[in-house]
């Protein structure tokens, strides 16, 4: 005759002595300080490469610099704790301060100034009216839904733009132009 099994899912489970408290905590503090560090890394990176892809600036360079600096904002909005976040949200805010200035270098210094003054006040205005309007209730899931699908075309558009700023696209085309 068959064996039966026992009822009690947990019990195969109580073989098993559980892991101390301590062992777990210490364990969830490294993985978190490992995030945190390898958030600040993906940040930093995101910047030296924005400064790279900006010295010697092509249209697949601006755009690709641009597409990490909107993943780097909209990602930061996943992760909870203000260690996590920060990080991330400065290096978005360089980079789009970088491509800022890499758009306005070419201009007279007045116009610079000016560029750079209104640029400032509508971001300190978008982000006041967005404070003011969140304070008093939390954005609709709505807002979130789009939130998630902009994260997703920022982040699927930064490996065919790679591939522009490294010049596939016109090997390609050089290479099916022989083929005719």
């Amino acid at each position: 005759p068959m064996a039966v099994r026992s009822a009690v899912p947990w019990s195969r489970s109580r073989r098993r002595p559980s892991p101390r408290r301590s062992v777990v905590f210490a364990a969830a503090s490294r993985s978190h300080q490992l995030l945190n560090g390898l958030l600040l890394a993906a940040s930093a990176t995101t910047v030296v490469c924005t400064v790279v892809l900006l010295l010697q600036p092509s249209r697949w360079g601006v755009l690709l610099a641009g597409a990490g600096c909107v993943t780097l904002l909209l990602r930061a909005r996943l992760f909870p704790t203000p260690r996590q976040r920060v990080p991330m949200l400065v290096g978005g805010a360089a980079s789009a301060g970088l491509l800022l200035q890499a758009t306005v270098a070419g201009s007279a210094p007045t116009a610079r100034m000016l560029i750079w003054l209104v640029m400032v006040t509508v971001v300190a205005g978008l982000v006041l009216a967005a404070g003011l309007a969140y304070s008093r209730s939390s954005p609709s899931p709505y807002m979130g839904r789009i939130g998630d699908i902009l994260d997703v075309v920022a982040i699927m558009a930064l490996l065919p733009l790679a591939c522009g700023v490294i010049g596939l696209y016109q090997s390609l085309q050089g290479l099916f132009a022989g083929v005719v």
